[in-house]
C-alpha cells in the first residue's frame, strides 16, 4: 500500500488543479462579460473555444478527483 502521507499530498495537488481551473473558467467568464461592453469578435470567439476546452478538461479533473479521494484517500485514513 502506498504511503498516507504520499496519497494525502497527490490528493491535496488534484485538488488545487481543480481549484486552478475553475478560477481559469471564472476568470474567462468575466472577461466575456466585459465584451458585452466592448465587443472583439476574434477574442469572442476564442473564449468561447478555450472555456468549452475547459469545461470538459474541469469534468475529467473532477472525476478523478473523486474516483482518487473513494479510491485512495478514503482507504488510507481507515474510511
Amino acid at each position: 500500500m502506498e504511503n498516507t502521507e504520499a496519497i494525502i499530498s497527490n490528493y491535496r495537488k488534484l485538488e488545487d488543479i481543480k481549484n486552478t481551473t475553475e478560477s481559469l473558467m471564472g476568470k474567462i467568464g468575466q472577461l466575456q462579460v466585459d465584451l458585452f461592453n466592448n465587443p472583439d469578435k476574434e477574442l469572442e470567439k476564442f473564449l468561447n473555444e478555450i472555456n468549452n476546452d475547459l469545461d470538459a478538461t474541469f469534468q475529467k479533473i473532477e472525476e478523478v478527483v473523486i474516483d482518487y479521494e473513494k479510491n485512495k484517500v478514503a482507504p488510507a485514513r481507515g474510511e
